[in-house]
């Protein structure tokens, strides 16, 4: 599993007991990196613990908290960067910890901060996307990076850069050879945030081809939820999905996040 499953597992539905568990974690990294400071592997791992710390904090709603960590973690990712660029592993954690702390950002109202975090990590995932065009995880990361540009970009009222970012997300997630539970996930809120840009260019044809994309976002979320990725929370918070909300398909996904059948039910 790599550190990006992780990443994204770490939402679990008990977020105080995953908090718990994580800091005790980033003790135990801290420590090390304290023991060691020059070893680069026990850095990274000092790093690992703080984004882990601060995506639960995020999806707790205590944004401040969740900066604080991630802004940490961000700096030492930088440093390892800046010693070692040839380490794309490096690379690839900044561009998470940007996409976090853009995150956070946006819930503390910081929205400017929040657009500069995602234009860096933007920056950082085309670079490695390029690099390895054949790495599923780099394209992966890029399509990440841009679908949250893409709502970032819509607030902003630029609905032509937002489709954009938004479209190419989409052509990336569709292009992996298979998606996951998250990578689903995304995809919905790529499509959510096409639908949005397009109602507002106004009524007319752009109408029609929002709703059939808000058809299908609905579908990828069901789909993510299929494959596992099942947090009502995650569905709750991610704004991009703000247009969805209203539906009766999406209520009823929601009721069934919220409650899910018993399997052995007769």
């Amino acid at each position: 599993m790599t550190e990006r499953d992780l990443f994204l597992l770490a939402a679990t539905g008990d977020l105080a007991g995953a908090l718990v568990e994580q800091r005790k974690n980033l003790e135990m990294f801290r420590a090390m990196a304290a023991e060691h400071p020059d070893v680069p592997d026990d850095r990274r791992e000092l790093a690992v613990g703080h984004i882990r710390v601060g995506n639960l904090l995020t999806r707790a709603r205590s944004p401040a908290e969740a900066l604080y960590e991630l802004e940490r973690c961000r700096s030492l990712l930088e440093a390892l960067v800046q010693a070692d660029p040839n380490v794309p592993d490096y690379r690839d954690l900044l561009g998470l910890a940007l996409n976090s702390a853009a995150d956070a950002l946006r819930d503390l109202g910081r929205i400017d901060e929040a657009r500069d975090r995602v234009a860096r990590a933007v920056a950082v995932a085309e670079a490695l996307a390029s690099a390895w065009p054949k790495a599923p995880a780099y394209s992966d990361g890029l399509a990440d990076a841009l679908r949250r540009r893409a709502w970032l970009r819509f607030e902003a009222g630029d609905a032509a850069g937002s489709a954009s970012d938004a479209r190419r997300a989409v052509d990336l997630l569709e292009g992996l050879p298979s998606r996951s539970g998250w990578q689903w996930f995304w995809l919905a809120c790529a499509r959510a945030t096409l639908a949005a840009a397009a109602v507002y260019d106004g009524p007319g044809p752009s109408v029609v081809a929002a709703t059939g994309l808000a058809d299908r976002a609905t579908d990828d979320l069901r789909r993510a939820a299929a494959m596992g990725y099942r947090n009502p929370a995650q569905y709750r918070y991610e704004p991009a999905l703000d247009r969805l909300r209203s539906r009766d398909d999406f209520r009823e996904l929601m009721r069934d996040l919220d409650f899910p059948a018993d399997p052995f039910a007769r």
